[in-house]
Parts: structure tokens; sequence; C-alpha cells
């Protein structure tokens, strides 16, 4: 694992001076904000304004990634943008197209270990309740949501060895989304404006907890 960051960081392109506060996000449809008009990463970042000069948004979530797709072609663009923050949303895809949770989470910590090489505040979000997306078929649920919270139990772990931050997106979604049916876009499966905004909202802490100087 320590050969392959050390390669993925070498890989990366040139160092950027794009801004004093560069903001970084990894991840799939979620990071990539499928579904509204914005997701949370542009939320955050807009609140990030409020809190640091210059700051500057480089999102490379793309729809439908996977966390080898992080590792294959996001991860080696981070270093080269000087990041001072990366959010990652992923695993989501991993888990409907039936990755191992094995591999899951060696390419997580892969993932993790290199980023926090970067120097930069990490805040992970873990998987979302899954299986209370109005789209998931109801024989498929139980058995789902039992796949999500093992692996949300040791990317937790996972973090806390690495020393990056975690937002419970499960914990979240599974107390607001049975009373919020508009937080689902019209797929019934990626967030709405609204869910994305709540989102947002409830990270907002961390992040800002994760990026002020103690």
């Amino acid at each position: 694992m320590l050969l392959l960051m050390a390669a993925l960081l070498a890989s990366a392109s040139p160092p950027r001076t794009t801004g004093s506060f560069n903001y970084v996000a990894l991840g799939d449809s979620l990071g990539a904000g499928l579904g509204a008009k914005r997701g949370y990463v542009e939320r955050i970042f807009q609140r990030l304004t409020t809190e640091k000069t210059g700051a500057t948004l480089h999102n490379l979530s793309t729809s439908g990634a996977t966390t080898a797709d992080v590792v294959r072609a996001q991860l080696p663009r981070v270093a080269g943008l000087r990041p001072k923050l990366v959010t990652l949303t992923i695993g989501t895809n991993d888990l409907t197209e039936g990755t191992s949770e094995d591999r899951l989470l060696r390419n997580l910590d892969t993932i993790v270990h290199a980023l926090r090489a970067t120097g930069a505040a990490v805040v992970v979000t873990n998987l979302p309740a899954v299986a209370l997306a109005p789209a998931v078929p109801a024989a498929w649920r139980a058995e789902i949501d039992g796949r999500v919270r093992s692996a949300n139990l040791k990317l937790a772990a996972l973090c806390e060895r690495a020393g990056a931050v975690v937002f419970d997106l499960y914990a979240f979604s599974r107390a607001e989304i049975p009373s919020h049916p508009e937080y689902f876009s019209f797929d019934g499966y990626h967030p709405s404006d609204d869910g994305y905004d709540r989102w947002a909202t409830s990270m907002w802490p961390l992040v800002k907890a994760a990026v002020t100087p103690r």
C-alpha cells in the first residue's frame, strides 16, 4: 500500500497556485451533485468562501465512480492541486456492483492515507442508508443495510487510524429521511436540492472544525 501511495503522489501534476485555500472533492455522483442544481460540495464551498480568503474548489467527483476509479483517475490529481481540505464521498457504487467488503476497504485505506499524506484536512462521508431510497427494491433492503453498516464500522476505524474525520451520513439519513421524502430527487435515489442542502448544513460544523487552526 505504501508503494502504491508513493507512486500515486509522484505521478501527480505539477503544483498549481490557484488560490490560498484549495478545496478538493473526490467521489461519485453524490459528490458530483447528481439529482439537483447544486450538490453538497458546492454548498460546503459556499460556506468556505466566508471563512477562507481566496478559496478555490476543484471537484473531481464523477457519476458512477467506484473506489477503484478514485484510486486510478482522481487520486493522482490531488497532490498537484495542493489542497488544504479534501472531502471524499465514495463506496455506494462498489456496494451496489458487488465489490467485496475487503476490496472496498483496501481501496479506501489507500485513498485516505494518500490524502492525509498531502497534509490536507480530510473529511470522509461514510456510506448512506441506501436501503431507505425509494428506488431500492424492498427485497434487497435488509441485505444492503447490513453491508452498509458493516463497512461503515470498519471505515470509521480506518479513518481514526489515519487521522481523517468522518461525517456520519448513515446516521443522518436514517434519522431524517423517513420524515422527509422531499430529500430525494425525481429518481428516488439521489438527493434533491433540499437533501443536499440539509446534508451540507449538517456536515459543515465538522468541516469548519477540521480547517480551523488549533
